[in-house]
């Protein structure tokens, strides 16, 4: 047959052709979507490592934060939102006074692959008073928040709280913040103030000529009765840092203390008024601000 003698344009070819085309058609629809599927999951899980492993490595940044700074301030868990390319940490706070948990706010974090980590801390705070008054307590959830007062700054006024003690239920557990006259070792606090220990304000190269509020001071927690012991926690959480954070450390220590040089300047006791009666008339104390109060009960 001569290719001028072929009907090309029959129903049977016309329908051959349409068939064709919608395979083809449905070929690159599947071929599309299963690329497309591909691509995203691919995406999700590049993007999820790469969140999981910037958590944990800003993680371990943020517990030794945690751990020398913030006065009686304690980590309580946090929950993580992931999303597409991101994931959100909720971490709570908390103070243990006397045994007896309280909330203490929260830090939410924004984490993503290709940007820096967001930080916010939910933590509403709010005093009244005069512009005549040097001193204005600070609340937070109806709590009040401590400060602290460096034995070599001058102060306008310097605060003692201790006679608010006489006028607390004897069924209440308190936190008391205590600014020192003078640096002392280790030893000489736990000779001074043998029980009740519960954070040590460290003396530092921070040159700041206003009180230093509770929430950015620079210490470590009492978890035992050896006070060497709970240093040596402070001193690998500073190390850690110097090495690995170090900017915003540099401006608190020129270099990481060993364990033998560190001096307090202040700590935290909290206990009820009856037993904290004894710090009434000692000397080592230079100003007293009130923290959290909570009952026993």
């Amino acid at each position: 047959m001569k290719e001028e003698d072929f009907e090309w344009n029959t129903p049977e070819l016309r329908d051959s052709v349409r068939r064709e085309k919608r395979r083809s058609l449905i070929r690159q629809i599947l071929i599309t979507v299963i690329t497309v599927v591909v691509a995203f999951y691919a995406l999700t899980a590049t993007g999820t490592y790469m969140i999981e492993r910037k958590i944990r490595s800003e993680g371990w940044t943020y517990s030794a934060w945690s751990t020398i700074r913030g006065a009686n301030i304690t980590n309580a868990g946090s929950e993580f939102i992931h999303s597409f390319l991101g994931a959100t940490e909720i971490q709570n706070r908390q103070k243990v006074i006397g045994g007896i948990p309280i909330n203490w706010g929260e830090v939410q974090r924004e984490y993503s692959p290709v940007s820096k980590t967001s930080h916010r801390l939910n933590f509403p705070v709010y005093g009244q008073g005069t512009a005549e008054e040097e001193v204005i307590p600070l609340y937070y959830n109806g709590e009040r928040l401590m400060s602290f007062y460096h034995p070599e700054k001058e102060y306008g006024q310097l605060p003692d709280d201790r006679s608010l003690m006489t006028s607390i239920r004897s069924d209440h557990v308190i936190e008391m913040a205590f600014s020192f006259d003078r640096a002392y070792t280790l030893a000489e606090i736990e000779n001074i103030f043998p029980d009740n220990r519960s954070w040590i304000w460290v003396d530092s190269d921070q040159s700041d000529d206003q009180p230093v509020d509770a929430e950015n001071a620079i210490g470590f927690k009492c978890y035992t009765d050896d006070l060497k012991q709970d240093a040596d926690a402070f001193v690998g959480a500073a190390d850690y840092l110097f090495k690995e954070d170090n900017g915003e450390l540099a401006g608190i220590f020129k270099e990481v203390p060993k364990t033998g040089d560190i001096r307090a300047i202040g700590m935290v006791l909290t206990g009820t008024p009856d037993e904290l009666s004894f710090v009434k008339d000692l000397p080592q104390i230079r100003a007293a601000t009130l923290g959290a109060t909570v009952d026993r009960y």
